[in-house]
């Protein structure tokens, strides 16, 4: 993936969109295989034009693209992550998973099989590139989730507060809201020394609680 794909079509950053689209059919026009059939790299250079394009036309596609990129590369190097990838199911026991929900944009149905999945790195990653003009009240939800899991329970709090703001007559979020605000009480009241693994049976004495709340079993 190319790195400044308005360096590629010679364009300034604050570029409108009809701007983007003019540099790109002059670009593409000079640029085409067919006109430099002695250049080896012409197809390559046309590739670059096509991907730079689809780049400021499509972000979205893209911003997953990157979060995924900057997880492997951070795995690779043995960076300290702030989520753990596989978080114990102890952890998640109680709370409903999130679903699919029709209206869900491409990035939000990602980032709940990322959930799913247990890979809430990549899913905070994801849900980060949501521009804020975008982030709703589901938005709030899924980020309070990957938070939760990471034990940053004021953040996750926070983020449901947020939500049941946004989304005043979502019972759910009411639940979660309470089950969240009872884990950072529970966590405050640990030594500040105290590590994410013995918080495992606390999560799994109350996530038994909220499944009798919410499953019934």
């Amino acid at each position: 993936m190319i790195e400044d794909p308005y360096k590629v079509l010679g364009l300034e950053q604050d570029a409108s969109a009809d701007e983007i689209k003019k540099a790109y059919r002059h670009m593409a026009k000079i640029n085409h295989p067919d006109l430099h059939p002695n250049d080896p790299d012409a197809v390559q250079k046309m590739n670059e034009i096509n991907e730079a394009y689809d780049m400021l036309t499509n972000p979205e596609k893209y911003a997953v693209r990157r979060a995924r990129k900057e997880a492997e590369e951070q795995q690779q190097n043995g960076e300290a992550e702030v989520v753990r990838e596989s978080a114990p199911a102890e952890e998640f026991k109680g709370v409903a998973r999130p679903k699919v929900q029709d209206g869900d944009s491409t990035e939000v149905q990602h980032a709940i099989d990322l959930i799913n999945h247990n890979q809430y790195l990549e899913a905070q990653r994801t849900l980060a590139f949501i521009p804020s003009a975008d982030r709703d009240a589901r938005w709030y939800y899924l980020s309070a989730l990957t938070n939760f899991v990471a034990a940053d329970f004021v953040q996750a709090a926070a983020q449901m507060t947020k939500a049941c703001q946004l989304d005043t007559m979502n019972q759910e979020y009411q639940q979660l809201l309470w089950y969240f605000q009872q884990a950072g009480q529970n966590y405050e009241k640990k030594p500040k020394n105290f590590l994410i693994t013995p918080l495992i049976p606390i999560a799994g004495i109350i996530g038994y609680v909220l499944g009798k709340i919410f499953l019934g079993n």
